[in-house]
């Protein structure tokens, strides 16, 4: 890595037109649209349940929708009509089940798109202003800008769209901007002449400006990454080329880290049209040179990674080549608009995976646990250990972090989030992080500017935590076969608007497919209680009355309640079915339910087979069971056979197996730097579903889990602790790991600390081998070199070193950014440090 605080750099790929690194899935025909003059122009994306979707503006024509799920062959859902006098519509946005495209002149046409293939305009708002250029959906607020209005100093709108078809005005802005981005409260806005906008819109109602500076000849357009700390500009002029800005969390005017020009940037009237973050790519579209993807990992190296230009050599006419381009949805699948051709599709070769979700719609809780799945469909494999979903139920709350797992099918994983309390809402989004180090979220803009919505309802029990479906046995009379539902709270529960559902695997092997449903509260024939009593049982039998019942199996005890059923239901002689609990409001799917992941045969040949609480099913034929009581339930302490943590390279790896369990919900991991006390809660069974037990289970398990969460260079203990269903724990440990002279294999320069500093600060580093000659250097912003620091000669190790603050001649520096590097075996690396007096 090579830092230095500024560059125009046109390094890259060797070639700089042509088709480099990217696979040309599709090229989508959508001339037909422009036969009569205009152009095709923006384009943005959607994704609806599990598919995704283009949309794009036709500057004469109208808005298309097209269907992008399968890139090889791409569908036109639906074509929506300019509006009568309308023209040149530039851009369209989502928003909700909404689109909502701008036009000059023209109204704000609002579609619905709620069935992509029925998309229909449901109205038009054009209170106070004439036509608009472009907009900027950010939440539930609209940002019109480049407006024109009768009204004076109006050329900036912000719009509520808490109500979707009734936008409502909230203020205006006298600054015409011809693109902006907006972030939480801030806006960027980007000056046509040269300058920048930095303004506070926290109140919509009265606009702050921050600060402008001067970026440049004809400032067209910019992006902000992740983390809001670079800002990208787009200068859209013969020649022009993307700037690259260091956005101080103060305030202050921005200061220039790097250019960036194609190699053949300057040839014809090739210019930059827009940039989009996604992670540290850049992803761009140009006027003739088409599409560029720049890795921005290092801020002041921006490095070309793939090229699709077709156009060579570069004329004297701007105007063709890409639009704009949209990285965002969860394929990774790259969707660009030619201006004069139609929609290009591209797979860059060495990006993260790519995967399909479907997101969560409304939920019916019977519990607090809902399950979300999600498969690779293309790009590298998936780093499980390193991919989660990220979840709140507070609207601008704290993002709450739960583990993926694979499902055991390839390509296929899941997810299982733990809700507090009575949750209403649930937003969400997904990092999956590939083998490559790449990472993918769905959905793509997430969290800043996207996210998933669902709706909560909530039953009065918690599936999973107060009640199981604890056996399934056999009989001399297949009518006095049984299912019980057991009940491990204090109080008795009531199933009515609920339903018991049988599920076998679907053609995807997964546990989705409804075989039989018993409706506990649509007058199902042979339901007489939908109470559970307080740590008791529901008995659902196959047709026989109690008194038939109790002859074979004995007088229920009376903590247990007698359904009758009816012969329906089926207990044995097959294969591979789970029973589940659902709110008789809810699909029969499984979402909101608890079921155990892995296989649950509830019969082999020729048997039936029964399941003591949430453990797995047992497959050997089991003629003793006794309704009303948990007959596994024997004497099967949850016993260690082995427990052990063990130093790895980036944090340890804890190992333990199970002889046997008895009533074991899971374990939960505590971390301390001390053997005695100060344990932390580390991870526990009800966020991972690793660390969940068998239940009752005579054959126990092994399991492990990685903690990267301790410091380096000190001592480690843990405990494990098991949950019993009653909520009582048993403790295993401390074990002990030492993390001292745990070392890297490459160099490490470290972020200096602390940072910012006032005084002194310092630095650290890692050399995997000794070296003759290690030295620091020091630059200020401006590239001046303002301290050279000879380490001389350095062994194998972690070093330090403590800077006071001052330059070569032994003077304190001014206040502000620095960047400090270390040269080894040829490469430069740099870290940024901040001096605040």
């Amino acid at each position: 890595m090579f830092l230095f605080p500024y560059f125009l750099v046109f390094w890259g790929l060797a070639q700089g037109q042509g088709v480099q690194n990217v696979n040309v899935l599709n090229r989508f025909d959508l001339t037909h649209h422009i036969d009569d003059g205009g152009s095709i122009a923006d384009v943005w994306g959607f994704t609806k349940e599990d598919r995704e979707f283009a949309v794009i503006a036709l500057t004469e024509t109208g808005v298309t929708i097209v269907d992008v799920t399968d890139p090889y062959n791409p569908v036109e859902a639906s074509v929506i009509p300019i509006p009568p006098s309308a023209s040149r519509l530039y851009h369209v946005k989502p928003y909700k089940n909404y689109l909502y495209a701008v036009m000059r002149p023209g109204p704000l046409q609002i579609i619905d798109m709620t069935d992509p293939y029925n998309a229909f305009e449901v109205t038009t708002y054009s209170t106070g202003f004439d036509e608009v250029y472009g907009l900027f959906i950010s939440d539930s607020l609209a940002h019109l800008y480049d407006v024109e209005s009768s009204r004076s100093g109006v050329s900036y709108i912000i719009l509520d769209l808490s109500d979707p078809e009734n936008p409502v005005e909230l203020g205006v802005w006298g600054r015409t901007y011809h693109h902006v981005y907006t972030r939480n409260d801030t806006m960027f806005g980007f000056v046509l002449g040269g300058e920048v906008d930095f303004v506070d819109v926290s109140d919509p109602g009265s606009f702050s400006l921050i600060t402008t500076w001067e970026a440049g000849s004809k400032s067209h357009s910019g992006w902000l990454n992740d983390g809001g700390t670079i800002l990208t500009t787009d200068h859209e002029t013969p020649g022009g080329h993307m700037k690259v800005w260091d956005i101080p969390t103060n305030g202050s005017t921005p200061t220039l880290i790097s250019e960036f020009e194609t190699s053949t940037n300057q040839i014809g009237e090739a210019t930059l049209h827009h940039t989009r973050f996604y992670n540290d790519f850049i992803y761009t579209s140009y006027w003739i040179e088409c599409f560029r993807l720049i890795d921005l990992s290092t801020p002041a190296l921006p490095l070309e990674i793939a090229v699709y230009d077709t156009i060579d050599p570069n004329p004297d006419t701007m105007y063709r080549g890409f639009w704009g381009t949209y990285p965002y949805n969860p394929s990774r699948n790259i969707l660009s608009t030619d201006a004069k051709f139609g929609l290009i599709i591209l797979d860059y070769h060495h990006d993260g995976p790519g995967i399909q979700h479907r997101s969560l719609d409304s939920l019916v809780m019977g519990g607090n646990s809902i399950r979300g799945e999600f498969n690779r469909v293309n790009g590298t494999s998936v780093d499980v250990a390193s991919s989660s979903v990220f979840w709140r139920t507070t609207h601008n709350g704290a993002w709450q972090q739960t583990a993926i797992d694979s499902s055991g099918q390839p390509d296929q994983y899941f997810f299982e989030i733990t809700l507090p309390g009575q949750a209403s809402t649930l937003e969400y989004y997904l990092q999956v992080k590939g083998t490559n180090g790449r990472k993918t979220k769905a959905p793509g803009m997430a969290p800043h500017l996207e996210y998933y919505t669902s709706s909560i309802f909530n039953s009065t029990f918690n599936i999973g935590q107060d009640v199981y479906i604890s056996e399934v046995s056999d009989a001399a009379n297949t009518q006095n076969e049984f299912l019980e539902i057991h009940n491990l709270s204090n109080n008795a529960i009531d199933l009515d608007g609920f339903k018991l559902v049988q599920f076998e695997a679907g053609s995807d092997l997964r546990y989705n497919k409804s075989v039989y449903v018993f409706d506990f509260g649509q007058d199902e024939n042979g339901v007489s209680s939908t109470i559970i009593p307080a740590n008791g049982f529901l008995i659902i039998a196959r047709g026989a009355n109690q008194s038939g019942f109790e002859t074979e199996w004995g007088s229920l005890p009376v903590n247990a309640n007698y359904n009758s059923g009816n012969n329906n239901l089926l207990f044995g002689e097959t294969n591979a079915y789970r029973w589940v609990l659902l709110s008789s409001s809810n699909s029969n799917k499984a979402d909101g339910v608890y079921i155990d992941d892995s296989q649950s045969f509830i019969a082999g040949s020729g048997f039936r087979s029964y399941q003591v609480s949430v453990g797995n099913w047992n497959t050997t034929s089991y003629t003793g069971a006794t309704p009303g009581k948990l007959d596994g339930d024997q004497s099967l302490p949850v016993s260690l056979i082995s427990f052990k943590a063990l130093k790895k390279e980036n944090g340890v790896q804890l190992n333990w197996q199970t002889k046997s369990e008895l009533n074991n919900v899971g374990f939960t991991i505590l971390q301390s730097y001390e053997k005695s006390e100060g344990y932390s809660h580390i991870d526990d069974y009800s966020t991972n579903k690793s660390l969940k037990g068998l239940g009752t289970n005579s054959h126990g398990k092994e399991y492990s889990y990685f903690d990267n969460t301790g410091n380096a260079n000190s001592v480690l203990f843990y405990k494990l602790q098991q949950t019993d269903f009653n909520g009582s724990t048993e403790e295993f440990g401390p074990l002990s790991v030492n993390l001292d002279n745990q070392k890297p294999q490459d160099f490490q320069l470290l972020q200096n600390y602390p940072n910012p500093f006032n005084i002194e600060t310092v630095f650290r580093f890692y050399l995997p081998k000794k070296k003759d000659r290690i030295s620091i250097s020091i630059f200020a912003v401006s590239g001046e070199k303002v301290r050279s620091i000879n380490l001389g000669s350095l062994k194998k190790g972690y070093h330090t070193y403590t800077w006071n603050g001052k330059n070569n001649n032994n003077e304190v520096v001014a206040s502000g950014i620095y960047f400090y590097s270390i040269v080894y075996d040829k490469t430069r690396f740099s870290k940024k440090l901040i001096l605040i007096k």
